[in-house]
């Protein structure tokens, strides 16, 4: 019973990611919607991530495939976070989370494009 448990909470450990539920524009309080250069909430869970660390944050996806992280940020909590739009970003975009959790950098893509 006791190994189980043990293989179980391991099991668990590798299971857990950040997990975008929903994106909320801060400009108008519009689902999947950003005005570059304003505020988006992401809501979910184990969002919490080091803003220092170049390798976690919020990373916004371009239709030719690159990748604009953000680099400003205002509070990061487990359940949200709240990030500026940077100004060179247009049309619709995916959007990234990368955080560190458990001893390695997890990543999620969210799953609807912003625009």
């Amino acid at each position: 019973m006791a190994q189980h448990s043990c293989s179980g909470s391991q099991g668990t450990k590798g299971l857990v990611t950040p997990v975008i539920d929903t994106i909320i524009s801060l400009d108008n309080n519009a689902e999947d919607h950003y005005v570059a250069v304003t505020n988006i909430r992401l809501y979910g869970h184990d969002l919490r991530f080091d803003k220092a660390d170049l390798t976690q944050g919020v990373f916004f996806i371009k239709a030719d495939g690159t990748e604009v992280r953000a680099t400003v940020y205002g509070p990061i909590n487990p359940s949200d976070v709240t990030v500026l739009v940077p100004a060179a970003l247009t049309g619709p975009l995916q959007v990234r989370i990368a955080a560190y959790i458990n001893g390695s950098v997890r990543t999620y893509l969210y799953t609807r494009t912003i625009s």
